[in-house]
């Protein structure tokens, strides 16, 4: 595990225990301080998925000769899609330059903001019938699917490779589930509701598939222009020991 990786890993498992330890304890700090609209949590997860888009964008461009024309799509779309979550917690900007939402968003927006997972619109609820679904539907198709059909069969994850599919670890695989046990399990099964629960889900996932997409079991790759023949330590003691 590389340094980074290990560095985001222990302190957002430290942010999301702290989270599920307020949800269960502390009921009333958690909804109104810790998963605040705005908050610390929010914010956190602004920065994971530009982190995704804007690392995704420099693989595409450092990597471009390297690429086929199907791992390039792969990779614009992962970069584009992370990019419009990051712009949809943001509200595309209103809330750093506190425009005004337009009229129709003010009308059939739940948080009357200029965002597209809020909108309500003849009782559809966007964030629940449409994306919570989709995405669902999509973990699925991808952990309970695509990923042990690919540890299993070397011609499938050849295939997975060809398409630039970052496939997961074993630690992003038990990430995903204990985030799904603790917030739909032990916080959801409470007596009282936990105000803004939901939170703590759009914080935990989108950290665990930065990681899961920034450091794949298959990074190699996803960096096709690095030699990784030669460990990262004995290239820099070379490099130190040929001088400037």
């Amino acid at each position: 595990m590389q340094p980074v990786e290990k560095f985001i890993l222990i302190h957002g498992t430290f942010l999301f225990a702290l989270g599920v330890a307020l949800a269960l304890f502390n009921t009333a700090y958690f909804g109104t301080a810790y998963a605040v609209e705005d908050g610390v949590l929010e914010w956190l997860t602004v920065l994971t998925l530009a982190s995704i888009s804007a690392i995704t964008t420099r693989r595409l461009w450092c990597g471009f000769g390297h690429f086929n024309i199907r791992q390039k799509l792969v990779l614009a779309a992962l970069a584009l899609l992370a990019a419009f979550g990051a712009l949809e917690e943001i509200s595309w900007g209103q809330r750093l330059f506190g425009i005004t939402s337009p009229e129709f968003f003010l009308q059939n927006n739940a948080q009357v903001e200029t965002n597209i997972h809020n909108l309500i619109i003849n009782d559809i609820n966007f964030n629940k019938t449409v994306f919570a679904k989709g995405i669902l539907i999509i973990f699925l198709l991808y952990l309970g699917v695509i990923t042990p059909l690919c540890r299993r069969s070397p011609r499938l994850r050849a295939i997975a490779d060809s398409w630039a599919v970052p496939l997961p670890k074993t630690y992003h695989i038990v990430g995903y589930l204990v985030i799904i046990a603790a917030v739909e399990g032990l916080i959801n099964l409470k007596p009282d509701e936990v105000f803004r629960r939901g939170e703590l889900t759009e914080f935990a996932v989108p950290l665990l598939v930065a990681l899961n997409i920034i450091f794949p079991r298959n990074q190699q790759v996803f960096e096709p222009w690095k030699d990784r023949s030669v460990p990262e330590s004995q290239t820099h003691h070379k490099n130190s020991l040929a001088g400037p």
